[in-house]
């Protein structure tokens, strides 16, 4: 017997009993981590092009960003349709705002798209 698969057995069984009760444990744990592990990348994998999408769908593929806001956008927007291949653009915006609840200030952030019907 090789000297590497007889140190093995006798870490697994070192009383020489058939099924001593750590080896079971540590077995049974390590089987469950690693089925806990392959369910979860599974499910994960397959939910994977579902979340891709929404993603897309929320924030679209491109964006223009600028930190001080874009003055004239609509000429911007009709640049950006222009290009081959964009099937649509809208513009939004994204920033903080402050309301005052009572005596406590809040700052959620507000976005609000400027649809494509309103701007024709």
């Amino acid at each position: 017997m090789p000297w590497y698969l007889h140190l093995a057995l006798r870490q697994l069984f070192p009383t020489g009993r058939k099924f001593p009760f750590f080896t079971v444990i540590s077995t049974l744990g390590v089987a469950l981590g690693v089925g806990l592990l392959i369910v979860v990348m599974g499910v994960m994998g397959g939910f994977e092009y579902q979340i891709r999408h929404i993603i897309v769908d929320t924030e679209g593929e491109v964006q223009v960003v600028s930190r001080y806001g874009i003055a004239d956008y609509p000429k911007v927007v009709k640049q950006i349709e222009a290009v081959p291949g964009i099937a649509a653009a809208t513009p939004y915006v994204n920033d903080p705002v402050l309301i005052m609840l009572g005596d406590k200030p809040v700052f959620p952030m507000l976005r609000d798209w400027t649809s494509a019907a309103s701007r024709r």
